[in-house]
């Protein structure tokens, strides 16, 4: 009788867990995306029956197919792995904003969207006593001090369709070189016109486009404890010598003493603000916000942003964490192979940080960004449920079925079918310049983008 009682109770288990995990999947949404809400609300499903084996395989096939037919936009903030994240979409063959053009310069963005780093405002621009510097920091770090066409309606999507900002209609000096603008990406070919489609991958360094996430558009986001970030942000701006230093103190000294007065000023907090105030001042939720918030003078930030930052925040597709396991993460969320990216970020990791904020200065940091530094736990804790959900054998079994469904290829779980047998271009372009190359001079087809030289 003990034994048939133990039966009765393991079979009614399990048929209440089967009703549990019915119960569950009904209160997700199911659509045709593949949100990150669902994924962290399968994690509350039992690890076992039928019902939550199917959940899991319709989830990972509604991923799966968002990446397939949409694009990846990296939420690129700077020092925390963004550089690192494009050379592997270059590796990875993916089609990509800025394809032709220096990874470590160009961070897979399409300067002609203002998605380069919006890092200093044009009135402390105005202050740089040099002139040759004074227009290349303008150019290429500058804040735009209005709202630009970028918003999701500029851009092209992976499909050809929505529109895209025309040359003509681009604000003043926005040209390449001295030339008319042209787009920086190529088509992907499957019978579209040569520029018709948007990259698969691309990058935006300053604000996201509008408040809400773009259409077909999946949202990448590294990120890494904010006071930490701006030790390094503050040694960026003291190699490009564009520190505010107390007029020509810095320039007089030599040799150490010299670096001290550098180290003295790349360390002050509240100089460092002065010239990067929306880098300085709760960074994270302005660029989650758009131009509007991110323009605010410092001290602006207040709880209401911070609460319709951490709604964007939950609602990013691929969630990553600068830290060692950085390229796991990336291989278990895309199904991209992995390479070093040493090469393309020597330059920001030689040496000792002079910068590093401590004591007094990393207080004052730390009040100064109490939103960032909420919405960072909050993230932990996202990423921590999303370790969680692609951990699981389950997951990854459907993953991998899936990758070998889909074939070794180019840009991992990214790679459209149709693309597979893409044929050789007659002759390609290479963004920013006039001339076109015979296909033997252009890249590999196999190999990433046939517009690519090197």
């Amino acid at each position: 009788r003990h034994l048939g009682a133990s039966a009765c109770l393991a079979r009614q288990h399990n048929r209440l867990a089967n009703a549990m995990a019915a119960c569950f999947a009904a209160l997700l949404t199911v659509g045709t995306t593949a949100t990150a809400a669902e994924r962290r609300a399968l994690l509350k499903l039992p690890t076992n029956g039928t019902a939550t084996a199917q959940r899991i395989d319709d989830y990972v096939s509604r991923y799966v197919a968002a990446l397939q037919s949409g694009q990846v936009m990296l939420i690129h903030q700077s020092k925390s792995g963004g550089t690192g994240l494009c050379g592997l979409a270059k590796d990875n063959g993916c089609f990509r904003a800025g394809a032709g053009q220096p990874v470590a310069t160009i961070n897979c963005a399409d300067r002609s969207l203002y998605d380069r780093a919006w890092w200093i405002p044009q009135e402390q621009l105005d202050m740089l006593q040099d002139d040759g510097l004074r227009r290349f920091a303008t150019s290429i770090f500058g804040t735009p001090d209005r709202e630009m066409p970028r918003s999701c309606s500029s851009r092209h999507r992976r499909d050809g369709t929505r529109g895209r900002a025309a040359a003509g209609n681009l604000p003043r000096g926005d040209s390449i070189a001295g030339r008319a603008h042209v787009p920086q990406y190529p088509a992907a070919a499957m019978g579209a016109d040569w520029w018709a489609r948007g990259p698969t991958f691309y990058a935006v360094e300053g604000a996201v486009p509008e408040a809400d996430q773009c259409d077909g558009v999946l949202e990448m986001f590294a990120f890494r404890e904010p006071i930490s970030r701006m030790g390094s942000f503050s040694n960026e701006l003291r190699t490009w010598g564009l520190l505010p230093t107390s007029g020509s103190e810095c320039r007089k000294g030599r040799g150490v003493r010299r670096g001290e007065c550098h180290a003295r000023a790349c360390s002050n907090f509240t100089l460092v603000l002065s010239r990067a105030p929306s880098v300085y001042d709760n960074h994270l939720v302005r660029t989650l916000l758009g131009h509007a918030v991110y323009t605010l003078p410092a001290g602006s930030i207040s709880r209401q942003h911070y609460e319709q930052a951490l709604d964007r925040l939950r609602r990013i597709d691929v969630l990553l964490l600068t830290n060692a396991q950085l390229n796991q993460d990336v291989q278990a969320r895309l199904g991209w192979r992995i390479a070093s990216q040493a090469g393309q970020v020597a330059r920001q990791h030689r040496g000792t940080n002079p910068c590093v904020l401590s004591g007094e200065q990393a207080a004052r940091a730390r009040a100064q960004n109490e939103w960032d530094l909420s919405l960072w736990a909050e993230a932990l804790q996202l990423k921590a449920q999303d370790d969680a959900f692609f951990g699981r054998p389950d997951v990854a079994r459907a993953l991998g079925t899936r990758a070998a469904a889909i074939g070794a290829g180019r840009c991992g779980l990214m790679r459209e079918s149709l693309e597979r047998s893409r044929p050789a271009p007659d002759q390609c372009m290479v963004p920013g310049l006039p001339q076109h190359r015979a296909p033997e001079q252009c890249a590999s087809v196999s190999g990433g983008a046939a517009v690519e030289a090197g």
